[in-house]
């Protein structure tokens, strides 16, 4: 992997009980590192890394119309 890209993680509050559908989403998606299930205030949490930040952007956009 290409260090150089653009890292970020984004924390993801889910609907009840969809938790482990949308982290399910997420293992053949090319731009994420690794995704995690969590208790507390976020349900998941995802690393994305991409080479330029309208990549990470677009994931964003995703995830906000699941």
């Amino acid at each position: 992997m290409d260090w150089k890209n653009r890292s970020a993680y984004v924390f993801i509050k889910t609907q009840k009980g969809k938790d482990h559908e949308i982290w399910k989403r997420f293992q053949s998606w090319n731009n994420v590192i690794g995704t995690w299930l969590v208790d507390g205030n976020w349900d998941v949490i995802v690393w994305f890394d991409a080479s330029d930040w309208d990549t990470i952007h677009k994931c964003v956009e995703t995830i906000k119309e699941w």
